[in-house]
């Protein structure tokens, strides 16, 4: 948690220091889908992965120097997969370091599903590409440092599930690659919506590697689409200044 917090002082630093047309605060909420690729006995059983949901809430602030923004802030994330065993544990993996009983015994398929919880503190930088008076398009790029916690998996097609242990390491922060390209349409002069659909890519592994660990190195993905409001903090006029056509 000491480093998601420097991680985060970090950010807010450097958002302050290009600060010259003034703050926004941002809200939203997402969903969409995510998937894994993970490291386990044999390449094929990677095609065996599935998408599930993938949830994201926001609250971000940033700053504007002419056309470009930049904004962090902290947000929750869910990613994960789901996958499909064979009886006996075929058709996929073992889940952990330490064969687990019920898997090993299961006389169907049973799919299993992963959802991996995370703190996300963003660094994103974007350009203003504007389509008119009040609608504006912003594409941008960034990076995340994500504080993980334990995953949580769920079975379906067995009825004793309470030996399904999830006993891999996590890592306690990780690092993502983030693609977004938001929409906003501008209400009045302090308030916007915006939608955005974004693409986010661990590229640091979410999980250990442990001798004898079936599943390990995960590196998640998702694929979002969010939406929610901004408001513009602009910044007081200097003194002497004057508006654009006044008289003199």
């Amino acid at each position: 948690m000491q480093k998601l917090i420097s991680i985060l002082a970090l950010v807010f630093s450097c958002s302050a220091a290009f600060a010259q047309d003034g703050y926004f605060v941002k809200a939203g909420a997402g969903v969409g889908s995510s998937n894994s690729s993970f490291g386990v006995l044999g390449s094929s059983h990677k095609a065996n992965h599935q998408s599930v949901l993938s949830e994201q809430g926001q609250l971000n602030i940033g700053s504007n120097f002419g056309n470009w923004q930049m904004e962090t802030g902290l947000s929750y994330l869910e990613t994960g997969l789901s996958f499909v065993l064979g009886p006996g544990g075929s058709g996929g993996c073992v889940v952990g370091p330490n064969t687990n009983p019920i898997i090993s015994s299961q006389t169907k398929s049973v799919k299993y599903t992963i959802q991996n919880p995370h703190l996300v503190v963003p660094l994103v930088l974007s350009y203003t590409l504007k389509s008119g008076n009040k609608f504006t398009v912003n594409p941008g790029i960034g990076v995340e440092a994500l504080y993980n916690f334990k995953g949580k998996m769920a079975a379906e097609g067995i009825s004793d599930a309470s030996g399904i242990n999830m006993d891999y390491k996590y890592n306690d922060v990780s690092g993502a690659f983030l693609l977004k390209f938001e929409f906003q349409y501008q209400l009045c002069s302090h308030l916007s919506v915006w939608c955005s659909p974004s693409y986010q890519k661990m590229f640091t592994s979410l999980t250990t590697k442990v001798p004898g660990d079936y599943m390990s190195h995960i590196y998640d993905r998702a694929l979002l689409i969010s939406a929610g409001i901004k408001c513009n903090l602009h910044c007081c006029k200097k003194p002497g200044a004057t508006t654009s056509g006044a008289k003199s």
